[in-house]
């Protein structure tokens, strides 16, 4: 990658430039609200419908996983437009976008509104693929991911890390339960800090819905392992779904992993370095939701998803004027790149960009 001198004071003006024509041009405030309630839906509705068909035909073998497989696409689009819930971008009203968050990652799928709140919104957002501070690139004990890790472990922990590639693809059919553990983690230091406060108590409550809805009601119809069985096989599916429509954002080797230090850095070039986009098909824009637009995401999370395809048109004629990357590559080669991660860890990188202040002041 190769390295720029940037006058600072051309650099801020062309990014203001930048902010006010999405401004200007409504993408900050215009949101299609009938095509936002559409798409989460039209996502929930079928994947119930698969689900209910796999289990119509759970004699077949072979139609049951079908289904399974299936239903773990509208799957996806639920993660991603309950994403752009929780930035109050699917629709005007943020109690509706409160709603679609709590009913999608809530009592679908038993996640912590609260905790996604604050790993994704609150800390990965501000801080992408930053060493110590994004929980999204820090799978330690069990996984490594950075170089530095690896290093710093013992004999016996590199053996294993050595191997954990073979590892990953089973490990990624328990994604869903790692992060309702960890919304179990979140709530309980919430509440040791501050209480039972009324959003906690929400969130419980609805966490609650789900695993009555999920596995006590069925275990009324169905023999109870039976349910957990498929409680599984529909988190395992699930649990891939996320990993494929999350992790190509910034595991592939386009971005890079930075220490520490780089968190006072630009937050525009921060953005930039450490995120990139992926390209789908229609079906595939369908079911992301607008989250393969990670850069234009990042750097203008408020707008609706619908904008980004407008937005990418400007970012990557500003990224051009001012020599700074502007990374995308295609779906399934993200996918692999993010899980070839976990067979060659990234090396921890500074920032390859100096901007030059007036006056031969540098802010790195």
């Amino acid at each position: 990658m190769n390295v720029y001198d940037i006058p600072i004071d051309k650099f801020k003006n062309s990014y203001e430039r930048l902010s006010q024509h999405v401004r200007d041009a409504g993408y900050t405030t215009s949101i299609s609200e009938k095509w936002s309630v559409f798409e989460y839906f039209s996502h929930i509705l079928l994947h119930l419908t698969f689900l209910a068909l796999a289990v119509l035909y759970q004699e077949n073998s072979l139609l049951f996983f079908g289904f399974m497989f299936l239903s773990a696409f509208p799957g996806i689009g639920i993660t991603t437009t309950a994403h752009t819930a929780s930035h109050y971008s699917l629709v005007k009203s943020r109690r509706l976008n409160d709603f679609f968050v709590y009913f999608g990652y809530g009592l679908l799928f038993g996640a912590s509104r609260e905790y996604w709140m604050h790993k994704h919104v609150k800390v990965h957002h501000p801080n992408p693929n930053i060493v110590g501070i994004d929980e999204d690139i820090d799978l330690m004990p069990w996984f490594v991911m950075n170089r530095d890790d690896y290093d710093n472990a013992s004999k016996l922990k590199k053996l294993y890390f050595r191997l954990q590639f073979l590892i990953i693809p089973f490990a990624l059919t328990l994604n869903l339960f790692n992060v309702q553990k960890d919304g179990f983690i979140h709530l309980y230091r919430q509440i040791r800090k501050r209480g039972v406060t009324k959003n906690i108590s929400i969130d419980l409550a609805i966490i609650s819905c789900h695993f009555i809805l999920w596995l006590a009601v069925p275990s009324l119809f169905f023999d109870f392992t039976d349910v957990l069985l498929f409680y599984y096989i529909r988190a395992a599916f699930i649990g891939y779904g996320m990993f494929s429509a999350f992790a190509p954002a910034h595991f592939p080797d386009n971005t890079l992993f930075l220490p520490l230090k780089e968190k006072e850095m630009d937050f525009v070039i921060r953005q930039l370095y450490t995120t990139t986009n992926f390209r789908a098909g229609i079906i595939g824009k369908f079911i992301l939701g607008g989250v393969q637009y990670q850069i234009e995401h990042h750097l203008f999370p408020n707008c609706h998803h619908y904008h980004y395809p407008k937005i990418n048109l400007l970012l990557k004629k500003f990224c051009q004027e001012n020599h700074l990357p502007y990374n995308e590559m295609g779906w399934l080669k993200g996918i692999w790149e993010s899980l070839k991660v976990f067979y060659k860890p990234k090396k921890v990188q500074e920032l390859p960009v100096v901007l030059q202040a007036p006056r031969e002041k540098v802010l790195v």
